[in-house]
This record gives structure tokens, C-alpha cells and sequence, in this order.
């Protein structure tokens, strides 16, 4: 078995710090995705754990063994950078022979291996190509035999998919999940795109200016983030965010808005007696919000109930956006489901609801998220 493991990771150039204090763990066969915005100190992790970049502190592990130290043709890495990293001067099959023969496996080992992998990304028919004459999509799944027949204790990707266009890239990340399927081995991948990174993550973290801001499931990350920029990242289009008052109507709190006076449930009153709050942010993703026509199906104890001014539309395949005026300043957006019968128009003002455990509060201060007791 292997797993990868970073322990307070850092590293500056100069004065500029990229990564600070990043630990995390992948156990082995899991799919481990680091993400977040561009800059935040991702690639450089990724350089660290395969050796092309010394860590300025912090130590990394493979097979619990510490390989800080290794040089890169030591560990028995995967790579698969953004750029590929393909010889233009080479086939196809070279490209994918290379890493072995670096290795000194027999070129025996290496044809069965080619061969297999070939057959796995449909690659056996340009095999004697050259590099400069493929697509985008052809180079990928170069790349991803590269990375399959190397017997690795540890794959990692940095933003592989990110100049393919959509069909290619879907294509490619099922054939990526497929070799991560076949090597079960522990596998991190980095990537600016929160919906490939729901697509394929076991795990994942959000990292942002070199600092993980949290870890754990796709479904854990969404459902119960630890900051506002957490809850606003992870979910498109991202979640509302409303200034409110909280007022204390014994023995429940009421919350004070624009277009918003709702009374939470009695779970909240130790959180916000305990904080001694006045004003908290009000968190609400834009699929939580229901439309009036849709009122018949719920109950409606289980909802605040507010309504807005339609100020913009927007239709898409099967759901449209609709930008509300609530009060007379605030905004928010809702995504609604299209239905046949229903007409909507800018001016138009419906009544919506909001279900009462699908609401987020946050600090305004520390802009960490509060949570109701259990």
C-alpha cells in the first residue's frame, strides 16, 4: 500500500511566500484534489512532492517514508503537467517509452506496456506519429499513457485538462479516472475548476494564497463550509450574500434585512446568544430559493417566506436565472426550474421561499461561518 503525506509545507522565493504551513494526507487509491484560484501555491505543491522544488520548510512522505530530501529521479512519482511535457522530437511511441528507458526496463517490458496502455487510450493506430502532428486530445492521452505504464507509487496531475476544449476535456478526465481506476494508487490533482474538481474528487482541499482553508468531501465542502470564501467558491452560480440585522425576540433570534424578517429556529439561540452578535452575514445558494408556483408542494412552516421584483432574466436548457430586487437596494439571484405554463417578465414581483436549513450565517468580522447546535 502507499499514501502521500505533507507536513507543514512551505516555501518562499525571496520575500514572496507561495505555500505556508500546507499539511494534508491521501490515502492510498484515493483521488485527492487541491483546489483554488490561480496563484494560490497549487503547481508549487505539486513540484515539491515530485522533487522539482526544495521546500523552504515542511517535509514530504511516501509510503511513510520522508523523500524530502530525494531527487526527483529517485521517487517513484507520476507527473502530468499543464504543458504535458511531451518531446516535439519524438513519436509516439518514444514519448512513452522514455521514462522506462530511463529506468532501464527491458525494451520487452516496455512494448508489453506500451502496447497495453496504447490499447487502453486508443493510441495503437498513431504510435509512429509524430508529436507535432496530433490535437489537443491526442497529446492528452499521450500524456496519460505516459503516466500509465510508470509504475508509480504516487500520480500527480496539475491542470492536465485545461487547454482542451469541453467535449475533449470530459473525454480526457474519464480516461484520467480511468487510468487512476487501474493503478489505484493515491493521486493529486490541482485544478481552478471547482466542477472538474466535483467531477472526480474522493477528497479535496480549498487552497488559497498557500493556505488550506479547509478539507474534506465535495458534498462536505458545500453543504457545511468553514468561511464565507469557502461557501461563496464552492458552488455555481455562488451563493447569495446579504448584511442583516439579528434581533433577539425572546426566546428565538429574528433576523432584519431588506425584503427579510425571518424568525430561525430555536437551534440558533445559543450560537447567537454565545456571540453576542448584532449583524451577521445571510448566506443563501440560489437553488435553495422556491418559486410562488411551486408553494402548493411545500410545507410551509419549514420556509421563510419574502418576495421580489424581477430585474433580469436569463434563460438556460431546462432552468432559467432570475435576478430579484428584495427591499429597495438588496439584490439576489435564484435559479429556477422552467416550467411550461409559467410566464416571467422583468418588472414582475413573486412571492418566493427559502427552506430554513438551507440558510448560512457568518461572522462579519472574522467572516467565519456560525452553525445552529445540534
Amino acid at each position: 500500500m502507499s499514501e502521500v503525506e505533507v507536513k507543514g509545507l512551505a516555501k518562499r522565493f525571496g520575500r514572496n511566500i507561495v505555500v505556508e504551513d500546507v499539511s494534508f494526507q491521501v490515502k492510498d487509491g484515493e483521488f485527492f484534489v487541491l483546489l483554488g484560484p490561480s496563484g494560490g501555491g497549487k503547481t508549487t505543491i505539486l513540484r515539491m512532492i515530485s522533487g522539482l522544488e526544495p521546500p523552504t520548510r515542511g517535509t514530504v512522505w511516501i509510503d511513510h517514508q520522508d523523500i524530502t530530501k530525494q531527487p526527483p529521479h529517485i521517487r517513484n512519482v507520476g507527473v502530468v503537467f499543464q504543458d504535458l511535457g511531451l518531446y516535439p522530437h519524438m513519436d509516439v511511441y518514444n514519448n512513452i517509452a522514455y521514462g522506462l528507458e530511463v529506468r532501464k526496463v527491458s525494451k520487452e517490458e516496455i512494448g508489453k506496456r506500451i502496447t497495453e496502455a496504447a490499447n487502453k487510450l486508443e493510441l495503437k493506430p498513431i504510435l509512429n506519429r509524430s508529436i507535432e502532428d496530433l490535437s489537443g486530445g491526442e497529446r492528452q492521452r499521450v500524456a496519460l499513457a505516459r503516466a500509465l505504464v510508470k509504475s508509480a507509487d504516487v500520480y500527480l496531475f496539475d491542470e492536465p485538462l485545461s487547454n482542451l476544449d469541453p467535449p475533449l476535456r470530459l473525454q480526457a478526465r474519464q480516461e484520467m479516472v480511468m487510468v487512476h481506476n487501474l493503478k489505484k494508487k493515491p493521486t493529486v490533482y490541482v485544478t481552478h475548476d471547482q466542477a472538474e474538481a466535483f467531477a472526480i474528487a474522493h477528497r479535496m482541499a480549498v487552497i488559497v494564497k498557500g493556505k488550506i482553508l479547509q478539507t474534506g468531501t465535495p458534498t462536505e465542502l458545500f453543504r457545511k463550509p468553514v468561511s464565507l470564501f469557502v461557501a461563496q467558491f464552492i458552488g455555481t452560480p455562488r451563493m447569495n450574500i446579504l448584511d442583516v440585522d439579528i434581533v433577539h425576540s425572546d426566546p428565538r433570534y429574528s433576523l432584519i434585512g431588506e425584503g427579510i424578517y425571518f424568525t430561525l429556529p430555536s437551534r440558533w439561540t445559543k450560537t447567537l446568544k454565545d456571540r453576542k452578535l448584532t449583524r451577521v452575514k445571510l448566506g443563501i445558494r440560489p437553488d435553495a430559493i422556491i418559486p410562488e408556483w411551486a408553494f402548493s408542494e411545500l410545507d410551509h412552516s419549514e420556509y421563510f417566506l419574502t418576495c421580489g421584483q424581477i430585474i433580469r432574466l436569463e434563460a438556460r436548457v431546462g432552468e432559467t436565472s432570475v435576478w430579484l430586487k428584495i427591499g429597495t437596494m438588496s439584490e439576489i439571484l435564484a435559479v429556477f426550474e422552467t416550467q411550461k405554463d409559467v410566464y416571467l417578465q422583468v418588472g414582475q414581483i413573486i412571492n418566493i421561499g427559502i427552506h430554513r436549513e438551507q440558510i448560512y450565517l457568518f461572522d462579519p468580522k472574522t467572516e467565519l461561518s456560525l452553525w445552529p447546535s445540534e
